[in-house]
Formats: C-alpha cells, structure tokens, sequence
C-alpha cells in the first residue's frame, strides 16, 4: 500500500504544510517522453481525521472491502477497494498520528479531502531524473528501500495535487481472492519502509453494508491543461481521451483522471459508476459520486 512515510524527509514534511497554491502565472516544464514500460494508476488517498470512522462510512454505505492498512511514525491508514472483481479502483485513508505531523498541518490548513494521486512507475529514478529536467519539483526520494522505492511530485499552481511515484514488483492479491473472505497476509501486500500494525482497522469488517458502488474516474480541475497533458499523457503515459464537453481522460491500469480546465486546481470529484447513497459522499470539498452532481 502506500501509506506515506511522513517523518522520513525534513524537506517533504515542511512541503506538505504548504498552503493552497495562490493565482499565479503558471511556468510550463519542458516536454516530457513517455516512459517504455506502463505505468500503473495506483489509487487515490484521502488525508482525513478518522480513518476507521471513514473506513466504516465507505464500507457501510459503498460496499468497500479493505484490503491492507498500516501504521508508521506520523500516521496510519487504510487501503480499500470499492466495486467488484471486475471493476472499481482503490482508495486510501490517512490519518495523522500526533497534532504536529505533516498531515496534521495538512489537515488544518486545508481539511479533509485528497492528498495526493499514487503512481506505479517501471523506474522510479528515472522517472524522477525527467520530472526534473521538465521542472517539476520532487522530494521525499527513498530510492534505496527496494520493496517500496518512493518519491512525491510538489503540488504546483496548475493541479494544486500531490502526486505520489511509487516502483515496486509487489502488487496486492487479485481482487477475487479479497472479496472472497477476510483473512489479509501483509506479506503479500506492498508497504512503505518501516510500516506496522498492519491489522489496526480489522473492527471495520463489523460495518453493516447498505450500498455497492463502484469507484470511478478521479476529475481535476487544471489551470494549464497543456501543462497537464504533459505530465499525464506524456510523462506518466496516460492514454488521452477528449471528453464530450471538454477536457480530457487519460486512462491507465488501475484508473483514469480526468482532466477539466478552471480557475481553481485540484480534484473536484471522484466518480461511483453504480450504487452507492444516492447524493453520493463528500468527503471534504471532493464528492464521490461524479462530476455530474459535482456541478
């Protein structure tokens, strides 16, 4: 999973206490290849104050089924997937641990909502080495823990999102084996270096399930969509779809992000291709429940 490793990297910590991205020019990086192996899209992650209550609340009312969870110095969380073995995506829950984490400025300086969009790439470090050269800002590099190397793209004027790399040859059971009972070995999942207590949000199983929904595409708003087809279509390999009123999908393994011009950067939506409470969940200034209720 991808539960961050929020106290490895002074430089990582003051930047995620960073306040939202004011209107500004926006600088354009110079253009990125597309890399040769694919990339995979890995889930989306919620920073939020209680993860088992949030863990409890997708569960009960989207049928989510957890799927790993762990816990490192500054904070712990729970991955979960919504919809069925043949569709869906992964969502992540993190919760600070200690008024003074990162997160927890985070958390008080914007509130509950995304935090940033995970990425498996082939190769981290040169993945990172032309996001440089591009001029994209990278910190909190662990390109030396091999299970789970990891580095996060800084949130910029024209997505105001973090966006989360990760390399690694581990990949969670096949979707059928978690929905088909609760036992979860952590050793078949990946994790972060120095991660814990892979079981802490078990009591979540207990939540009654009403609903079954199935997680969709993820909608940003982009101040500088050309900048943003760089780095989605190009650097990180996405495939691009125009939308009917415009804008544009770019789909991966795993998920697509769909990408609409506005004044004001950062995820706006997550979808729910069925099911699901019918005015969705908000979660913060994000609904799941689609662009369309969104507005």
């Amino acid at each position: 999973m991808s539960l961050l490793t929020w106290d490895h990297d002074l430089e990582l910590a003051s930047f995620l206490a960073v306040e939202e991205p004011v209107e500004e020019p926006v600088d354009e990086p110079g253009p990125s290849a597309a890399p040769a192996a694919a990339v995979r899209f890995g889930h989306v992650s919620f920073a939020v104050h209680d993860a088992l209550r949030w863990g409890a609340r997708f569960r009960r009312d989207l049928g989510a089924t957890p799927v790993t969870g762990a816990v490192t110095a500054g904070a712990r969380s729970l991955l979960v997937h919504v919809g069925d073995a043949t569709d869906g995506g992964l969502v992540e829950l993190a919760e600070p641990l200690g008024r003074t984490s990162p997160l927890a400025r985070f958390l008080t300086a914007r509130g509950e909502g995304v935090h940033h969009l995970t990425f498996v790439v082939p190769d981290l470090a040169d993945t990172v080495a032309t996001l440089r050269e591009g001029g994209h800002q990278v910190v909190g590099e662990d390109l030396d823990h091999e299970p789970w190397r990891e580095a996060f793209v800084a949130a910029d004027a024209a997505h105001g999102l973090v966006l989360h790399l990760v390399q690694t040859d581990l990949r969670h059971p096949p979707v059928e084996r978690l929905l088909a009972g609760r036992e979860r070995d952590a050793a078949q999942s990946p994790s972060p270096r120095g991660a814990t207590d892979h079981h802490w949000w078990e009591s979540v199983w207990e939540s009654t399930v009403l609903g079954d929904a199935s997680l969709g595409d993820v909608h940003l708003r982009s101040r500088d969509v050309d900048l943003s087809a760089r780095l989605f279509g190009g650097l990180l390999g996405g495939e691009p779809q125009p939308l009917a009123g415009g804008g544009t999908r770019y789909a991966w393994e795993g998920g697509a992000v769909c990408v609409h011009h506005g004044r004001e950067a950062g995820i706006c939506a997550v979808d729910l291709g069925r099911g699901g409470p019918p005015r969705g969940v908000q979660l913060g200034r994000v609904l799941l429940g689609g662009m369309r209720r969104a507005g």
